[in-house]
């Protein structure tokens, strides 16, 4: 398959049977081509079958650690991603934090040696940090320690922390592997606490109420109110094959929720009549274990699960 530049009439290799190309084919014997609308080619071949070219409008590149360079990850096993308001990337890994400098590409290295899980970017800049053991940091643009939050110092029930958030008021909620569900006020700065445990991740819906997936389903929770609903939980779940085992969750306009869940594939909930569809490798997923869910701006889900995205 050849793209010919409508100015200069010249005509060049796109791609082929060869992985030499930046996409290639299953087939050379193209038979048929067209154009969805959103900017995916799609092509027909004999012996080949359908395949599909998704053109990224940027490229892509692999960061990763490498022995002896400073100037790399500190890492490989990457358990959370953020964006600085300045633009630098900060990576949460299993051997403490690295910090990427996107206009020099230099590389800064903090909190090493400690199991950093989740990363929550607050509004001047600073970053919180969840650890698996060793509590919550509070640092700065430039990665030095404001705060350390732990159970020993009384401000959290559990250094095991898996998910740190702030909801659209600016407060700031702690959840972790055991213990019950943490939130600090903004402007009083008190802690209040709430009964949901082992908590996976955070998600706020809105000015009063934070989302909270769990191993035994999701809970939604009014701040002001107190008032706690549990949903997609075992119980509900206990005549079908489904797990109730939530990872990551993501919320659609009309009342259903995307459910990552460990193990059990993707489920899409529907809260108000409580019923549920489920996703699985037999329906094409590479894994069943679904970590992470985004939506981008065409409104595509992507899913990151434990072999590849789909």
């Amino acid at each position: 398959m050849y793209a010919i530049d409508k100015d200069t009439k010249k005509a060049r290799l796109l791609m082929n049977t060869r992985d030499d190309t930046d996409t290639y084919l299953r087939g050379n014997g193209v038979y048929a081509v067209t154009r969805d609308d959103q900017g995916n080619i799609w092509i027909g071949s004999y012996t080949g079958g359908v395949s599909v070219a998704i053109l990224l409008k940027h490229p892509i590149s692999i960061l990763a650690h490498e022995k002896g360079n400073t100037h790399s990850l500190i890492s490989n096993n990457v358990n959370d991603i953020e964006e600085n308001p300045d633009g630098n990337q900060w990576f949460a890994t299993d051997d403490g934090i690295s910090i990427r400098n996107t206009l020099s590409g230099t590389w800064k290295h903090v909190l090493k040696e400690i199991v950093t899980i989740s990363l929550c970017t607050s509004g001047n800049g600073n970053v919180w940090v969840g650890t698996y053991g060793d509590g919550v940091y509070l640092l700065d643009n430039n990665g030095r320690v404001l705060r350390h939050l732990t159970k020993q110092q009384g401000q959290l029930t559990t250094n095991y922390i898996f998910s740190v958030r702030q909801d659209m008021e600016g407060d700031l909620w702690i959840g972790g592997l055991d213990g019950c569900l943490i939130m600090f006020e903004k402007e009083k700065g008190s802690r209040r606490s709430f009964d949901v445990n082992w908590v996976q991740s955070i998600e706020p819906i809105d000015r009063n109420r934070v989302a909270v997936a769990t191993v035994n389903g999701f809970f939604l929770v009014d701040k002001h109110t107190g008032n706690i609903q549990h949903y997609a939980n075992s119980q509900e779940f206990h005549n079908q094959n489904v797990s109730a085992y939530i990872i990551s969750m993501l919320f659609n306009d009309d009342g259903t929720v995307w459910l990552g869940t460990e193990g059990g594939g993707l489920n899409l909930y529907d809260m108000k009549n409580r019923t549920v569809k489920t996703f699985t490798v037999q329906e094409g997923l590479p894994s069943n274990d679904i970590y992470s869910l985004q939506r981008d701006d065409k409104k595509r889900l992507w899913v990151s699960t434990g072999k590849e995205l789909p």
